[in-house]
């Protein structure tokens, strides 16, 4: 369209002005004179900040998009993602990314309408969240609960809850972590020894995989030898003397003990309350002994020597 002489483009296409003068009081008219138009669209371009993205699973990046001319207003570009279910985009260009894997986000400007339609693409590169297993070493004495704990997080330092955890110690067994990201093993039952503890999380749907190297330390539990002073009248024909073998308040169970009269040795072997009674046969004559009794210990208890007197008479 044409007013007072300034042509305005309404739309893409071809148009022909015509000029006139028709002539007046003062003047003939004029010879017309026409002018071909040619109307297009604006050319219009867009850049990004970046044309390639690495993220983590959860992460979100704004896209700075840059329009060439700057008349072109922030509503008008758009944003569109190859594969939603690994990174979206909202209208605002915050990308958010879901899964492991790769997107392409599309911007896009121009209407068709003012502006030629322009586009950019950016790829989105996915993957999952590093993580980090802690542990310290542990030393203990057997049969007192002692615990191995373990925690695994993100690199964010976010516990990571319901996961799966791969303990070797002594064989391999899975755990699954608590809410704080945690499992704990007692390492009370062990027999002694020194143990190297491997600690392994698989690459999951999110997270990528992790492992730790610990030591645990088991020592024999002491072992305490109860007797005390006692004396046989000689015409006994069996003498039977009752020692107690603990750990702590533990009892120790089928321990086989000696008792030493002089050269004479006699054997037993505790039951369930770790009591021990020896059976002194052929010991007649009068006489008082210095008896030594020995546990030699075993894979779990360590050995133990105590003497006590004992008197015939």
């Amino acid at each position: 369209m044409v007013i007072s002489g300034t042509i305005i483009p309404r739309a893409v296409g071809n148009a022909t002005i015509t000029v006139s003068f028709n002539g007046n009081s003062e003047y003939a008219a004029a010879e017309n004179r026409t002018i071909f138009v040619t109307v297009s669209l604006n050319d219009v371009s867009v850049t990004v900040d970046n044309a390639t993205l690495d993220l983590k699973v959860g992460d979100t990046h704004a896209i700075k998009a840059t329009t060439i001319p700057e008349i072109v207003k922030e509503h008008d570009i758009n944003y569109t993602s190859s594969n939603e279910s690994v990174a979206t985009v909202d209208e605002n260009g915050i990308v958010t990314a879901i899964s492991k894997g790769n997107a392409i986000i599309t911007v896009t400007v121009g209407d068709d309408e003012v502006f030629a339609k322009n586009s950019t693409e950016i790829l989105i590169r996915v993957n999952n969240i590093p993580t980090e297993l802690t542990a310290d070493d542990v030393a203990t004495v057997y049969n007192v609960n002692r615990y191995l704990t373990i925690t695994l997080k993100d690199i964010n330092g976010n516990p990571i809850g319901n996961a799966t955890v791969t303990v070797d110690l002594n064989g391999a067994k899975t755990y699954t972590t608590n809410n704080n990201g945690q499992v704990t093993i007692n390492v009370a039952k062990l027999v002694p020894n020194t143990y190297t503890a491997r600690i392994t999380f698989k690459e999951s749907a999110n997270y990528l995989e992790s492992e730790k190297t610990v030591k645990v330390t088991v020592k024999k539990a002491a072992s305490k030898l109860t007797a005390k002073k006692k004396t046989f009248k000689k015409s006994e024909k069996v003498k039977k003397y009752t020692i107690t073998l603990k750990s702590g308040k533990t009892p120790i169970k089928k321990a086989k003990v000696t008792i030493k009269l002089g050269k004479k040795t006699f054997k037993a072997t505790t039951n369930a309350k770790g009591k021990a009674t020896f059976k002194i046969k052929k010991m007649t004559q009068k006489k008082k002994y210095n008896a030594i009794i020995k546990y030699k210990g075993d894979k779990y208890y360590t050995a133990v020597t105590q003497k006590v007197k004992i008197k015939i008479k």
